[in-house]
């Protein structure tokens, strides 16, 4: 037989009462999620992706992007909350620039590099925000990427820069396991 048993009341002895409540119904049946009465019609009118948005024409070589970060329209940006304030996730940043990539691909898989978050992107029921996505290109099929925001009604200019990556064409096709001997030559330290 292994282990051992274990006195309880020992264990909680000198504590208030250690046992939990649990709810005696299956189901609270509360939102959770979405605010009725809030209706999503920025990016339909504007023929936009969901969070890339719109893709502005220009002569320049420079592609850019623009969308709206708002959490009454767009519930789902509030579900990552740090310090009780609703903070855009990274991997949202970087979908964001991956779905960029990929229409400036015609829809081949692309990749990420030198990924760098140097502000958050904070937003609340009052603050909503005019995101930019900017795409210089660096090469054949990359592209140096700024992702940056603007406080909808702040005055002046003042755009934050939030994230910067290199995207490009992926190297290896998008399902490819890498292999092991890769992964190898890659962490070559061992960890005890």
């Amino acid at each position: 037989e292994d282990g051992a048993a274990i006195d309880w009341a020992a264990v909680h002895r000198g504590f208030a009462d250690p046992s939990a409540r649990a709810p005696t119904y299956p189901f609270q049946r509360k939102r959770h999620w979405f605010r009725p009465g809030r209706v999503r019609t920025d990016i339909q009118a504007t023929g936009g992706a969901a969070l890339v948005g719109t893709r502005h024409r220009s002569p320049a070589r420079t592609v850019e992007y623009q969308s709206r970060f708002d959490l009454g329209t767009q519930p789902i940006l509030g579900d990552h909350v740090v310090y009780g304030r609703a903070v855009v996730s990274g991997p949202t940043l970087v979908s964001l620039m991956m779905e960029a990539a990929r229409d400036l691909l015609d829809g081949r898989p692309a990749e990420a590099s030198a990924i760098a978050f140097l502000e958050p992107v904070i937003l609340t029921d009052a603050i909503s925000r005019t995101v930019s996505l900017t795409l210089v290109p660096d090469g054949p099929d990359r592209w140096r990427a700024e992702l940056q925001s603007l406080i909808d009604g702040a005055d002046g200019d003042a755009w934050t820069l939030h994230a910067t990556a290199t995207i490009a064409r992926a190297t290896a096709p998008a399902d490819a396991a890498p292999s092991l001997e890769g992964v190898r030559a890659r962490c070559p330290d061992i960890v005890t």
